[in-house]
C-alpha cells in the first residue's frame, strides 16, 4: 500500500464510529469511489470507478444509501471536528 493510500485509509477510519462494520465497508467504497470517479457523481459513475471484479452487487450501494443505519448528524459532527 501506497503511502498515499495508507493516509486515505487512515483518514476514513475516523468515521468508522457511526457505522456498523459492513456499512462502514460501503461507505469507504463509495468515498473512495466518489473521489476517483470521473464525470458526474452517481452511484452508477462510482461503481464505475471502482476497481472491477472487487465491488459488491449495485444495488448494496444504493441500499446503503437509502436504508443504511446510519444518520448524518453523527458523520457531520466527526467531519467538521
Amino acid at each position: 500500500m501506497t503511502r498515499a493510500a495508507l493516509a486515505w485509509e487512515l483518514g476514513l477510519v475516523v468515521f468508522a464510529e457511526v457505522f456498523t462494520r459492513p456499512s462502514f465497508d460501503l461507505f469507504r467504497e463509495l468515498v473512495t469511489a466518489w473521489v476517483l470517479a470521473s464525470g458526474r457523481r452517481t452511484v452508477t459513475g462510482m461503481i464505475r470507478a471502482m476497481a472491477p471484479g472487487k465491488c459488491r452487487a449495485h444495488d448494496a450501494y444504493h441500499r446503503f444509501l437509502r436504508a443504511g443505519a446510519w444518520t448524518l448528524v453523527p458523520l457531520w459532527r466527526l467531519l467538521l471536528m
